[in-house]
């Protein structure tokens, strides 16, 4: 699946909502750390199969982001 397709359906289904897809070289959290310099907002997902919500688990780019980022992080669980 490539990026635009992936983010076609949210973007349908949300249109009022800005978004910017970018495909960048290098660590994962350094990237997201850089983007947070002009966005609103960073959304992560977490995969959350079989874990409760009372316990969730992050991973290190994660744990990184929500760290350091210079705007709100969102971390949302998916399947």
């Amino acid at each position: 699946m490539h990026l635009q397709d992936a983010l076609g359906r949210w973007r349908e289904r949300f249109p009022d909502v800005l978004t910017r897809a970018e495909v960048v070289h290098g660590g994962a959290a350094e990237a997201l750390l850089e983007a947070s310099n002009s966005a609103a907002l960073v959304v992560l997902g977490r995969r959350a199969p079989g874990l409760p919500m009372a316990a969730p688990r992050l991973g290190p780019v994660t744990h990184v982001v929500l760290h350091r980022a210079h705007v709100p992080v969102a971390v949302v669980p998916h399947d």
